[in-house]
């Protein structure tokens, strides 16, 4: 008998970025399981909303803002507010699988989760280094370590997150990977309106992306086309980039259709600001990487988390100049076909289906040690 897995989102269902959770849930569902991806909402207030996109049931509940982290009661309320929106709505019995994306939920669930059944810390990022102040980051060290102590099994993108982890604890390497199902009907809609080269960068277009380099990069090279790609948060820099007539912003494009600008691409870029600036960056497995790898195309990326074990296949520059002369060198399009070849190998390793299927056997294998906390 297959479990029910719950898995409890980052991010609301209807991001406009695809994150591992995402992923991972229709990943499982694709592979049979009945998936509940549970969201938090801080506009409806104490309704629980129930809907179904597919055969994937979407649950909203009511979460007040943490609000950076500067009260510390509102950690414990919220607590107490989403058990018991929880209690109502989540499985008591049977064979259930608890996947937390966050460790703000770990105390909620702890408290809903039967013995019978498994929680997993699914680690995607170091969220310690997200806060921005000395209680916020007090309060969820707190939340991350009750997180690890309760988790049947804690999963981790990147080896580099393992200093998280005391010796005893039971742990897998999972990570980031490629949706190769929706990759397979990807169609190439920029190379019909824009004839020369194209190179793109796809993904949240925040602060950590250095738009300053991608500028260098458009003024470099004005017969190629840039075209930057997803939600952001520099909205300045980028009406000011529209100077440049090589220069495109996009926005952010839907689930359904950004498989066709990833494939519409000659260079795919990862232009991050430096480690120092942003050090969560250290211990990020870009997912990025894998979208691009999938179409065979050169990948030229700065210095950040687990890149420079992808190497050849991903060219990793130290420096802004470099990085700039590396993509001039992908442009050129003399690179070896067996490099094009190990990207697409690359990718398909990552398929989210395996590591949907490693997780289930991870999972299963794990102990029952949970305790409930009453």
């Amino acid at each position: 008998m297959k479990p029910r897995i719950y898995i409890y989102s980052i991010f609301p269902w209807k991001s406009s970025l695809l994150h591992r959770e995402h992923m991972l849930a229709k990943a499982f569902d694709r592979l049979g399981y009945k998936v509940c991806f549970v969201e938090r909402s801080y506009k409806k207030i104490f309704q629980e909303k129930k809907r179904m996109v597919g055969n994937i049931e979407i649950i909203t509940i009511f979460g007040l803002p943490y609000l950076r982290g500067i009260f510390s009661g509102l950690f414990k309320l919220n607590d107490w507010i989403i058990s018991k929106q929880l209690t109502k709505i989540i499985a008591t019995k049977g064979l259930c699988w608890h996947i937390l994306s966050s460790p703000l939920w770990a105390k909620s669930i702890s408290k809903i989760a039967k013995k019978d059944q498994k929680i997993i810390y699914d680690v995607s990022d170091n969220h310690l280094d997200y806060t921005t102040n000395n209680i916020w980051r007090k309060n969820l060290k707190n939340y991350e370590d009750f997180a690890i102590e309760k988790a049947n099994l804690i999963t981790l993108t990147s080896e580099k997150l393992l200093n998280k982890l005391p010796k005893q604890a039971a742990y897998a390497i999972l990570e980031n990977g490629v949706d190769l199902e929706s990759s397979l009907t990807a169609n190439p809609i920029l190379r019909e309106l824009y004839k020369g080269k194209i190179v793109g960068f796809i993904g949240g277009v925040y602060q950590r992306v250095d738009l300053e380099l991608v500028e260098r990069c458009a003024k470099s090279y004005p017969s190629a086309d840039f075209f930057v790609i997803g939600p952001t948060d520099q909205n300045e820099k980028l009406r000011e980039m529209k100077q440049f007539n090589n220069f495109h912003y996009l926005g952010p494009i839907s689930w359904e259709k950004i498989q066709d600008y990833f494939a519409s691409l000659d260079v795919g870029i990862i232009p991050f600001v430096s480690e120092k600036k942003y050090p969560w960056l250290k211990t990020v497995d870009s997912v990025k990487v894998y979208q691009y790898a999938y179409f065979g195309y050169p990948i030229i990326t700065t210095q950040f988390g687990n890149v420079k074990s992808l190497r050849p296949m991903v060219t990793v520059a130290k420096t802004n100049s470099e990085f700039v002369k590396c993509l001039g060198a992908a442009l050129s399009g003399n690179e070896p076909a067996e490099i094009f070849n190990k990207r697409v190998a690359l990718a398909k390793s990552h398929d989210w289906i395996n590591i949907a299927e490693k997780m289930v056997r991870e999972i299963s294998s794990a102990q029952n040690h949970h305790i409930v906390v009453e």
